[in-house]
């Protein structure tokens, strides 16, 4: 029986694929992440799973973040999404792929089955299938994509982008265009990148280990790893220190003297909301008949928050964009709400004194509910700013919404309502300066070198912003309640003040909701921070180990006889072809291939500059870097007697070209410092491996050159090549050039714990290794050697 998957490419084919096409497919895998990224925040918090749930959590709070319907909640850009990437996983034979488009189609359609109507045991299903192929989806990623591809790339670039353009007022991004309740966050992105960056890390460890460490032998293995411990003990105990020191700060002197601030200003808010209550108290009580209206009042405003709640609820579920498309409930909800508009009335006489009585009651419940809610579990900081917040709501609230009863006695004509609310407000009830700001504490000129400070001005700035912004939008929000919609066809000042005041009541639940919201959300990312930073120390913890290791079980001392490849590819058949050509290297006019060229580490001579950019938009950085962005091309079979002559390559002195051709499939790893030139037919691509052959070098990006074709490297000096009587000579890493992928690395270092972290090492060949040197003596090895050469190396993920 055939194999049905006899078609689809291997994972290490799929991985080197940079098509556009299929950087496509994993672009569009990761913009059906985006109701995760969305959402992840809270779902990360340990707290908050640990409470409801890994999956509950997951989908529950995902499921939030539906896209924008045309016409259909499932019919959107994940559906587009969906078919295209299907499509163009069947053209590029990845079928090993198909469980991804699956996952974007349950992505459109876990909002039907989110409806009210839908059963619990259904819904319950289809979320854990949801998190089942959300998971496969990443899976697929982590083994057959990689975070450097163009895909990924576009996306982390897409999240920026949003994130610039909200702080330029574009509230959503553009991501906000197609995604309900989509809000940019420089944060949320940074998590995202560090998180995915740690989970493709731990992954390359594993994978690029796991059979280099099951082929030793216990005996070799537990030797090389009781001396890597004894070598490697100053870094756990470096990291356990200033972690423990960051904790005790934030424990024991940040959050203590924020939470006395923030416990002082809800006393005083608690304060002047119950003074403002006992002085309505103390009013007289309103007549028999007034009181009566009071009751038609509250039961009118009442009704207007359920109509509205209902209507955004619907907007929401519906997955419509409101005024282009509406569904029958949608219309039937906003047609009560117009009719019950139109059909109040004001009374005759003492409105303003039943608006005051209506909200000193409002005012007195929500204080009563405030006061009954029980203790929650949440850290004490994030409980009582919690708390200060609903405060603040409860007391803006009131005080914006009496200035528009007193607005009411002292406008002539509607037109003038809103400016005098808005100046009552300012000038009389709630002006800025009453707010009750939390004073920022002065830390040092340079906020990082003070960072217990830095967390406590970033904290106080914070609630400040929350509780001036609250302020803005409660005003806004109260002009907005007297010119919109449901004060039209008002035909009075006191029907409009009253339908205002039911108006702006919905609104101010939503304000609380959301400060509530942003506080949790604030203190999420910091446990998110935390657990991430905690997960990234031990990342680099172990990578430091690798690192060690890698020093003492490739020592002749510890292992004489074990050798194991760079790379884990197979060496082609045929002896290397090296040139050294001294100061120039010359390319015949008749040469049958073309070639690229350095524009700036050679000088060219012969045929005139051609500039161009053989290996398109791959590796921007190194190539910006080293001068590589863009290159001279000599074409092959040029004429000779159309004016053409051998193209000359030259450098000063002390200085060396080397060239290395190479045959079908023969692969060399090199540095792009170093490089100068190819052949129009080598493949360039970059590798990266924690395996511990690689992280002998101190580091897990390489680039590599496939063969057939001709790679021309440069040295500082003279080179030293394999046929050179001196080639495996033991010489420091800082002095290789290239070498063959399958080349064989011994160590020869001095094994105690200081020279571990502060001296450097020599590299030893074997006699089939094919290697390149510089004997110049300015790469030798430096000022920084040791493990501590390679800090930015294994605090970077990259």
């Amino acid at each position: 029986m055939p194999d049905p998957w006899a078609n689809s490419l291997s994972t290490l084919t799929i991985s080197r694929d940079e098509r556009p096409l299929g950087q496509l497919v994993w672009w569009l895998m990761f913009l059906g992440w985006t109701p995760i990224l969305a959402s992840y925040g809270y779902v990360l918090d340990p707290i908050a799973t640990l409470e409801t749930g890994a999956i509950a959590t997951f989908t529950n709070e995902v499921t939030l973040y539906q896209q924008r319907g045309f016409g259909h909640p499932a019919l959107g850009i994940l559906t587009l999404a969906t078919l295209l990437q299907a499509l163009a996983i069947r053209r590029l034979r990845w079928r090993t792929l198909w469980p991804i488009p699956v996952f974007l189609g349950l992505s459109c359609f876990i909002y039907v089955f989110n409806a009210p109507s839908s059963a619990s045991a259904s819904e319950s299903g289809v979320h854990a299938m949801y998190a089942v192929f959300a998971t496969w989806s990443a899976y697929l990623f982590l083994r057959h994509g990689h975070l450097m591809s163009a895909g990924f790339g576009g996306y982390i670039a897409l999240l920026f982008i949003d994130v610039v353009l909200h702080w330029f007022g574009m509230d959503g991004g553009l991501l906000g265009l197609v995604f309900y309740g989509y809000v940019p966050s420089l944060i949320t992105t940074a998590i995202f990148l560090a998180l995915t960056v740690l989970i493709r890390m731990a992954w390359l460890m594993v994978r690029d280990n796991r059979a280099f460490i099951q082929s030793l032998d216990r005996a070799t293995f537990r030797l090389a790893l009781r001396r890597t411990l004894l070598l490697w003990w100053p870094m756990p105990i470096v990291f356990v220190l200033f972690g423990f020191a960051w904790w005790a700060a934030a424990q024991y002197w940040v959050k203590p003297k924020t939470l006395a601030v923030v416990t002082q200003q809800s006393q005083a808010t608690e304060s002047a909301l119950q003074a403002w209550i006992e002085t309505e108290q103390a009013k007289p009580a309103l007549p028999a008949k007034q009181q009566g209206f009071l009751e038609k009042f509250q039961t009118y405003a009442h009704e207007v928050a359920r109509l509205r709640r209902q209507i955004l609820k619907e907007q929401r579920r519906s997955g419509h964009i409101p005024g282009v498309f509406s569904s029958n409930e949608l219309r039937e909800y906003q047609d009560a709400l117009d009719a019950l508009r139109r059909d109040f009335q004001a009374p005759p006489s003492h409105a303003p004194e039943i608006a005051r009585k209506a909200l000193l009651q409002q005012s007195i419940e929500s204080y009563a509910a405030w006061k009954a809610a029980p203790e929650t579990s949440e850290d004490p900081l994030e409980r009582q700013m919690r708390r200060l917040t609903e405060l603040q709501t409860m007391l803006t609230g009131a005080q914006t919404q009496l200035a528009i009863i007193l607005a009411s006695q002292k406008s002539d004509s509607l037109e003038a309502l809103p400016e005098t609310a808005r100046r009552e407000i300012d000038q009389e009830l709630f002006p800025r300066s009453a707010l009750p700001l939390v004073n920022v504490p002065k830390c040092f000129v340079i906020e990082f070198l003070d960072p217990v400070c830095a967390v406590e001005a970033r904290m106080a700035r914070g609630a400040n912003s929350a509780m001036t912004g609250l302020r803005e939008d409660m005003i806004d929000a109260v002009v907005e309640s007297i010119e919109g919609p449901a004060t039209e066809g008002a035909k009075s000042v006191d029907e409009a003040m009253l339908k205002a005041l039911a108006e702006a009541q919905t609104q101010f639940d939503g304000f609380e909701t959301r400060s509530v919201s942003a506080i949790k959300q604030g203190f999420q990312t910091w446990r998110n921070v935390s657990l991430l930073a905690t997960l990234y120390s031990l990342i680099i913890l172990f990578k430091t180990l690798l690192i060690v290791f890698s020093r003492v079980i490739f020592s002749p001392k510890v292992a004489p006889n074990l050798a194991a490849p760079f790379l884990p590819e197979t060496p082609t058949d045929g002896l290397p072809q090296l040139t050294r050509h001294a100061q120039i290297l010359r390319i015949p006019v008749d040469d049958p291939d073309a070639h690229f060229v350095s524009r700036w580490g050679v000088t060219l001579e012969g045929p005139p500059p051609a500039r161009r950019r053989p290996m398109g938009l791959r590796f921007p950085v190194i190539r910006m870097l080293t001068r590589n962005w863009s290159m001279n091309r000599i074409d092959g079979r040029r004429n000779p007697d159309d004016y053409e002559f051998d193209a000359h390559l030259k450098v000063d002195e002390p200085a060396e070209l080397v060239s290395w051709r190479l045959r079908e499939g023969e692969q060399v790893v090199f540095r792009f410092q170093d490089f100068v030139g190819m052949g129009e037919t080598v493949k360039v691509r970059r590798v990266a491996s924690l395996s511990i052959t690689t992280l002998i070098l101190g580091r897990m990006i390489y680039y590599v050159a496939e063969g057939p074709g001709v790679l021309i490297l440069r040295t500082t000096a003279a080179a030293r090549i394999s046929s050179d009587p001196e080639a495996h000579r033991p010489a420091p890493m800082p002095k290789l050039v290239a070498w063959a992928a399958h080349t064989c690395f011994g160590i020869l270092a001095a094994q105690t714990t200081t020279d571990t972290f502060l001296s450097g090492y020599n590299l030893k060949t074997g006699d089939k290794d094919t290697v390149i040197w510089d004997t110049s003596t300015r790469r030798g090895n430096g000022p920084g050697t040791g493990i501590l050469r390679f800090a930015k190396s294994f605090l970077l993920p990259i």
